[in-house]
């Protein structure tokens, strides 16, 4: 940060029964004392996804799987994935939302969640 504190990111998954569990991934600062909360996302995740979080020194990407509304979702399937981004800057977290894989289911839900 323009302070100084380095800052960490920490994910992790929830235990669960089945292929698809809860997960939380947050970002904090580091002040040499305590550890200050900048930013953090609940989420489910499907155990075998292949997708992982990643850093690119400048935006943290985390994988995630979204939960679909009036509709149901098999359990083992990645679908429908999504991925949240933040946005690492000296002065801070920007968080820059989910985005879905699909767009337009996105949209779908939306409409049909609304009934």
């Amino acid at each position: 940060m323009a302070t100084g504190e380095p800052r960490f990111y920490v994910d992790a998954n929830f235990s669960g029964n089945g292929m698809t569990v809860g997960a939380q991934t947050s970002v904090w600062a580091w002040n040499g004392q305590e550890a200050r909360l900048l930013a953090v996302h609940d989420y489910s995740n499907m155990i075998d996804d292949g997708r992982q979080v990643e850093f690119d020194g400048h935006d943290l990407t985390v994988p995630t799987k979204e939960e679909l509304g009036p509709f149901s979702t098999y359990g083992p399937g990645t679908d429908p994935e999504a991925t949240w981004t933040l946005h690492i800057t000296p002065d801070g977290v920007e968080d820059r939302g989910v985005r879905w894989r699909d767009a337009e289911l996105y949209w779908v839900v939306q409409f049909l969640g609304a009934f």
